[in-house]
This record gives structure tokens, sequence and C-alpha cells, in this order.
């Protein structure tokens, strides 16, 4: 499963390989969010499967829904099919967003955004904001990989560049220690300090 982001779109686009992946399916983590498709969950999926040479699945659906409608929608076929396979996710490749910055991004109203904050939210992964100790402080009605699926996982990989993020992926380790981690080396450094 790979999430959606420019961080995201830059790994696709770096990789580089003439093995066929014959027997694997890449799969969107997470439904749609904005209104940039080149950074979406599915156009990375697509391109990513095409440089593997294997299978993909889409997950044709806004990340953020209404519940009657998430739970309406979850049940079409061709959704299901693909929320089953994000279920069984063995590798999980993943961006990792600052609390302000995501909340902001998904448009999420202002006085909503200073209640997050205001819970001490650092980051945001899945959906979910989480403070320095990797408690959720807010929860989003999203679709998708969800916090049970992530923690479960056998390979975790989390890409990220930016020393401001360095709190988030500490905190979201509190939730799932086994994380690899690809970043530059001012957010390593950051990460070490603390």
């Amino acid at each position: 499963s790979i999430t959606g982001g420019s961080t995201m779109l830059e790994f696709s686009n770096s990789i580089k390989t003439d093995k066929k992946y014959n027997d694997v399916t890449v799969i969107p983590a997470r439904g749609s969010m904005g209104k940039d498709v080149e950074t979406q969950s599915n156009n990375i999926v697509a391109t990513t499967s095409k440089k593997l040479h294997s299978q993909y699945k889409l997950l044709n659906i806004p990340d953020q829904l209404g519940e009657e409608s998430m739970k309406m929608l979850s049940q079409e076929p061709e959704i299901k099919n693909t929320l089953e396979f994000i279920q069984k996710t063995d590798i999980l490749v993943f961006g990792i967003g600052k609390a302000e910055e995501m909340a902001k991004r998904r448009r999420i109203p202002e006085d909503k955004v200073n209640e997050i904050l205001s819970k001490g939210a650092v980051g945001e992964a899945f959906g979910h904001y989480f403070n320095e100790e990797g408690e959720i402080v807010y929860k989003l009605n999203t679709i998708g990989i969800d916090l049970e699926t992530f923690k479960n996982i056998k390979e975790s990989i989390a890409i990220f560049a930016g020393k401001g993020k360095a709190d988030a992926l500490i905190a979201l380790s509190n939730i799932n220690k086994n994380i690899v981690l690809i970043t530059d080396e001012d957010s390593a450094q950051a990460i070490l300090t603390q």
C-alpha cells in the first residue's frame, strides 16, 4: 500500500528496475484527497505498479465522506475488493504530515484546527492526529488503512523530508515501533537530538 503526497510521488518516480514483480499488487492506502490528481495515491499506485511491472488496484473514492456515504460506497464490489486488499497489506510506504499543515490541506475548518492543535497534535497519518506520546487526539472519518492495520503490518516504510516533521515521526513511532525510515540528513539529526 502507498499513500499519496508529493514525497510519495518523488519516491514513485525514483523507482528503476527491470525485474518483474508479477506476484505483487500495489494498492492505495487511502482514498483521494484534494484536487491535485498527480499526488493522489491512485496515480502514485499506477506509476509505481508500472515501474515494478506488477498488478494494481485503485480506490476510486474521496478520502473524506460522510459516514453514511462511506458505508454505502464501501459496499460497491470494486471498492470493497480494494478495501479487503488494504486490510491484508504487508508492506506500507507512507508519508508523515505535520498536524497543522495536514489539517489545512484537508480543509478542516479553522476552529476545528485550533481545537486539534490545542490538544497537542504534532502529526497526522491515516486520518489520525496524534500528540508527542502517540495518543490520538482527533480522528477523521476516512477510508483506507487505519491505525489497527498499521500496527500489524510487517514492513512500514516512512518517507519524509524536513526536520519540522521529526516530532511527528517520533510520535508515530510510539504507535508502531516497526518503522523503516527514509529521510534527509537534517531530519535525521533532528530525530537524534530528541
